[in-house]
């Protein structure tokens, strides 16, 4: 990032700030863990008797992409939700699980037992070499069907827990085949895919794995991977192949794949809070003609919309009056059709964060003006844009916000010499402003209910951003820094 004379200046200011007052403090970093235990204690532990593999990706880029091993975090929440020996009752039969972690190698390290002693095995993976996704597959595979360990058809499920692709690219065709005998052998594969700089994974991967009866969910930021785990939890670790019958739960920041069923449609399931936003965003990646559909806890439907041509995207938006299990239905608008396709959740709420509770659209709102150099011509414009915890959008200097997802930005067009934007807030947020021409930004974190943002340079269009956090003023200062 290209920083201004002017913002250099104005963050070296606030580093000193920084260091006065969080000195002796916690600081919370960017990329703090969710608390989703609550969430997995929702799930029941059934009757057990599961044959487990926990895949987990030990390449390098997990040192840039998830620091703070939270990947880990979420195998070893999965494992808790398992039945072990001693917790076994009232006719439950112990599960099994093992763990697998690869690189460009796999290595199984710890074999089918009992999953109390999985969790010090899962707390030694480190962060080094390539990627092979077929490798930790294979080896899972290959430890889970061995001998003496029981039925394998419909009883065991493997999650694979990883954020990148193979490499050298060519590896998928090994991956897609190792998927493809774990399905043969009633093995159900989830997967789980850390996606931080928009890469998409092989589509072919993809319906290798929703072929196996498993989920394939993406998010973009480690501190969502425990809601990856929940999802396979929730949708069910083992069961048969191509279970279409079944509803699929959705999470906020959370994308899910699935293969557009022939007849009939798919269906998704999120339960909302009264007075909770949300955004169902529903993406072809296959050339079809998608029809979502959103449906109240009464079964009647709300809202639908038929997938853009350019864009490939369906987006249904929704206030919840009240709380309840709402219902998304897919199915092809025209002709019956089956293709690959995406959704997903972007909410005010969000399960996993212990500061998040329904916001009025009015919490916010951020004053845009720009200004020319001269005095003579100096002609202030302003825009008030009203912006909710959740919004997005692109937008001029007099058109107002209304849209609602996790975070705002816009473009300002014309972009003069000078231009302020002002805020006023309720909530801690982080604010920039990039010229799209220069690459020169202004940053600053307010915590305050007012902050000013000042951007000087060539007239040129200029991308604004805001992005609320629930965080006091050194986790605040710690995301900025994180982000620099």
């Amino acid at each position: 990032m290209h920083l201004s004379t002017y913002t250099s200046t104005y963050l070296s200011i606030i580093a000193l700030v920084f260091t006065d007052v969080c000195a002796g403090s916690t600081v919370v970093s960017r990329q703090s863990s969710s608390d989703c235990a609550p969430l997995f204690g929702q799930i029941d532990a059934g009757n057990g008797d599961r044959k487990i593999g926990i895949v987990i990706d030990a390449s390098g880029s997990m040192l840039d992409n998830d620091p703070g091993n939270l990947r880990l975090q979420a195998a070893k929440l999965l494992t808790g939700k398992l039945v072990t020996a001693a917790s076994a009752k009232n006719g439950q039969t112990a599960d099994q699980v093992t763990i697998v972690q690869f690189s460009d190698t796999a290595e199984v390290l710890y074999p089918l037992g009992d999953p109390s002693g999985a969790g010090s095995k899962i707390d030694g993976i480190p962060a080094d070499g390539g990627t092979f996704i077929g490798g930790g597959i294979t080896a899972a595979v290959d430890e889970l069907s061995k001998a003496g360990t029981g039925a394998t058809p419909g009883r065991t499920g493997i999650l694979v827990l990883t954020d990148g692709v193979d490499d050298p690219i060519d590896l998928a065709t090994d991956t897609v085949a190792a998927i493809d005998k774990a399905r043969q052998l009633g093995i159900r594969v989830s997967f789980g895919f850390l996606s931080v700089d928009e890469t998409q994974q092989d589509p072919l991967i993809q319906r290798a794995i929703i072929s196996t009866g498993g989920t394939f969910t993406t998010v973009k930021t480690a501190a969502d991977v425990d809601k990856i785990a929940f999802m396979a939890l929730k949708y069910g670790l083992v069961g048969p192949p191509h279970n279409t019958g079944s509803s699929i739960p959705l999470l906020p920041d959370l994308k899910t794949a699935a293969l557009l069923v022939q007849t009939g449609f798919n269906r998704f399931t999120y339960t909302a809070q009264a007075g909770e936003s949300f955004t169902l965003t529903v993406t072809a990646i296959d050339p079809v003609s998608l029809k979502a559909t959103l449906k109240g806890p009464d079964n009647a439907a709300i809202t639908s919309a038929v997938t853009d041509p350019q864009t490939q995207a369906a987006v249904l938006k929704h206030t919840a009056p009240s709380s309840g299990v709402f219902i998304l239905e897919v199915a092809s608008s025209g002709a019956p059709a089956t293709g690959l396709f995406e959704v997903q959740l972007g909410s005010s709420l969000d399960p996993c964060k212990k500061d998040s509770s329904p916001v009025s659209e009015t919490t916010s709102t951020i004053t845009i003006s720009s200004t020319t150099a001269a005095p003579s011509t100096s002609v202030p414009t302003t825009s008030t844009l009203p912006v909710p915890p959740s919004t997005s959008a692109s937008t001029s200097a007099s058109s107002v916000i209304t849209t609602v997802t996790s975070r705002s930005s816009g473009v300002l067009q014309p972009l003069e010499t000078s231009t302020t934007l002002t805020t006023s807030t309720t909530r801690p947020f982080i604010i920039s402003a990039t010229s799209m021409t220069e690459n020169t930004t202004s940053v600053v974190v307010a915590t305050s209910t007012r902050s000013v943002v000042q951007y000087t340079g060539a007239a040129a269009p200029l991308q604004w951003s805001i992005h609320h956090v629930n965080l006091g003023l050194c986790g605040g200062l710690a995301i900025l820094f994180g982000f620099l």
